[in-house]
């Protein structure tokens, strides 16, 4: 699961180096197999929220506890094994590696993880996105929204305990964004992944198990 208690973030402004409060106070949990959905205006701080969620942003002030896992944000190694064992993410853009297949930007995860590049979980996993045909294309031959789900197929690979999933569907139409949200609806159900979102769609954020709302730094439930 995942648990905050009172996470602030606040950067510099300004030519006197005045705080500016990002977050405030922000506490709240997501239940083991649980999908939540972030909403808010661009702009209210809902990437830096996942940032710190996902161990890639320090937090100024508070808590954050991941699987029974207490995260002091001392040590980067510890961070970094954190992220590879614990953690996939799947961002707006799909950031796949250029002139690589399919299949082989799906296996990168893996050997990352010392796990065995398994093709066959690599094809089962391309499968739940209708994508198994496209396995020895060339990334940049798919469309825009085959990338996007190819990127959100990566970010499952490893059966993460976590996903964290930044406008996972911002690029996509309703078909591929529905897709998409089934495929993480069905992560979280059978493999009881904890699944958090932050989207701007209505359509997505209604299907979630709870909803947030954060503006001007402040988080309140829905």
């Amino acid at each position: 699961m995942i648990l905050l208690e009172n996470i602030q973030k606040s950067v510099s402004a300004g030519i006197k180096e005045e705080q500016r409060s990002i977050l405030r106070n922000i506490s709240f949990s997501v239940p083991h197999g649980n999908v939540t959905a972030i909403v808010g205006p661009s702009g209210s701080g809902k990437s830096t929220l996942l940032q710190i969620i996902g161990l890639l942003d320090i937090p100024t002030n508070g808590k954050l506890i991941l699987n029974g896992i207490e995260c002091s944000f001392k040590s980067d190694k510890i961070a970094t094994v954190m992220r590879k064992e614990m953690i996939g993410f799947v961002y707006q853009f799909h950031y796949l590696l250029s002139g690589f297949t399919v299949l082989e930007n799906l296996l990168i995860p893996m050997r990352i993880k010392n796990k065995n590049a398994d093709k066959e979980i690599a094809f089962s996993t391309l499968k739940k996105f209708n994508l198994e045909q496209k396995a020895n294309m060339v990334v940049d031959q798919l469309s825009g929204g085959e990338k996007q789900r190819v990127a959100v197929a990566r970010g499952i690979i490893n059966s993460p305990k976590i996903v964290i999933a930044d406008e996972p569907t911002g690029s996509l139409d309703r078909r591929n964004a529905d897709c998409v949200f089934e495929v993480l609806l069905e992560v979280a159900r059978e493999n009881d992944t904890t699944v958090i979102i932050a989207t701007h769609d209505d359509n997505i954020a209604k299907n979630c198990d709870q909803v947030f709302m954060l503006s001007d730094g402040y988080l309140t439930k829905m």
